[in-house]
């Protein structure tokens, strides 16, 4: 993923691109680290192991706000924006081989998110999805930015219509529990319909906030040996790694995509446009990105996490997630427009360079931490104290990154994806990319 969203053709090694593939890298690490360290309904809902501290609370509230859903989309951009300049590098070279080259990249992808998520036990990896998703780029390659964009705006429409048909089914299937609910209280037969609907809604709050031998269940698979683990993963992986993608993540991410496509053209990412552009994306994105977050964190709040409320806030999601990671681009792109962070951010952008190998290995240190095999940490750990061992990774990559890219001219799995996509072993760093 990292390397199909390599650098752009600048002189200056701390290109944009760069910079915010390593800001997007470890925001999706402060998300997924709850996904390391808890059962996969606690990603989603700070009561799910029960009442949460007023610190654990915090935290999530400030991840609701500022990370949750916009780093991913970030990346969701940026590597459609690096797909635009793998398959111009490769068709400026020798255009016969440029479709074959793009399509073995996103096979790579799709062969090393099946190997990270079954092997390396991780639930939510997303390089299936973008090498998956991916092939749907070649083809829209070449259309205008306008017509990109109004592609675009229609997977995003598909999935706005989704969430806003998911809120008006739940806001449904509650006004009948809550009838039916009514009647058993007053010692009322219920009939068949009226006992579904009572069991359908249960099921959707025991997912908010299971019963505790589920959750036992739970942290008990994870605190097991590897085949304990694999066992209880793999129908999770199964699942979001096919109806899933097509139910949701398609609609999501390709839409994401073709928006970085057009972006990457547009020359948002070469620092084309004027600072008051950047400036306007940084203060509409993020100030309306906020507003609609702080809405649904009130709903959550007032509610006590209810599935109903779960269900509302996910009708605006898609305004919050892609209003802050365009708001960060125009952030970032005005400080560096502005000349004055370059070196500040040089070790982020080392790490961006090598998001596929630093992704990869998150998973590395959060089973060696919290699994069962390793430090058997799972479940034992307070929220907000996750995120000290999310500062030691980001040092330590930081390092690693700026080391490693001295001694040679990719990471690790870059090189390894390079070597399946040109069918060498023989690379030489790219050369600068078409500008567009």
């Amino acid at each position: 993923m990292a390397e199909l969203a390599g650098p752009i053709g600048s002189t200056d090694r701390v290109g944009s691109m760069d910079v915010l593939r390593g800001f997007a890298l470890f925001g999706v690490l402060w998300m997924n680290i709850v996904g390391f360290a808890y059962p996969f309904g606690a990603y989603f809902n700070p009561v799910y192991m029960g009442a949460p501290t007023h610190a654990e609370l915090a935290v999530w509230v400030f991840s609701d706000l500022f990370v949750e859903g916009a780093m991913r989309t970030l990346f969701s951009i940026l590597f459609g924006a690096g797909a635009y300049v793998v398959i111009s590098r490769a068709e400026a070279k020798d255009p016969s081989t440029a479709a074959d080259i793009y399509y073995r990249r996103c096979l790579g992808l799709i062969l090393f998110g099946v190997v990270h998520a079954y092997l390396l036990l991780w639930f939510g990896d997303f390089l299936y999805l973008y090498g998956l998703i991916g092939l749907l780029l070649y083809p829209l390659r070449n259309l205008k930015p306008a017509m990109l964009l109004a592609v675009a705006a229609l997977f995003v429409g598909v999935m706005t219509y989704k969430n806003v048909s998911g809120y008006l089914d739940a806001r449904q299937d509650h006004g009948a529990y809550v009838s039916a609910l009514a009647l058993q209280d007053a010692g009322e037969d219920l009939d068949e319909d009226q006992e579904r609907s009572l069991r359908s809604w249960e099921r959707r709050e025991e997912f908010r906030q299971p019963p505790a031998d589920a959750y036992a269940r739970d942290v008990a698979a994870y605190q097991g040996s590897y085949g304990d683990i694999f066992t209880f993963v793999k129908p999770l992986v199964r699942r979001l790694q096919s109806s899933v993608v097509y139910d949701h993540q398609l609609w999501d991410i390709a839409g994401m995509m073709l928006l970085g496509m057009a972006l990457f053209k547009l020359g948002v990412f070469h620092g084309r446009l004027p600072a008051a552009t950047y400036a306007a994306m940084a203060v509409i994105g993020v100030g309306g990105a906020l507003a609609v977050n702080g809405y649904e964190v009130k709903l959550h709040l007032d509610s006590g996490f209810s599935a109903l409320a779960n269900a509302q806030a996910r009708a605006t999601y898609d305004v919050g997630r892609i209003g802050l990671a365009v708001g960060y681009i125009g952030v970032f792109m005005l400080a560096l427009k502005a000349g004055l962070v370059r070196r500040l951010f040089a070790p982020v952008a080392a790490a961006g360079r090598m998001a596929l190998t630093n992704y990869v290995s998150h998973s590395i240190f959060g089973a060696v931490i919290f699994y069962g095999f390793g430090f058997g940490l799972f479940a034992q750990t307070p929220r907000n104290e996750l995120y000290y061992f999310v500062a030691g990774i980001v040092a330590f990559q930081l390092v690693f990154s700026v080391v490693w890219l001295r001694l040679a001219p990719y990471g690790p799995l870059e090189w390894l994806l390079r070597a399946f996509a040109y069918w060498t072993v023989r690379l030489r760093p790219a050369a600068p990319a078409p500008r567009s």
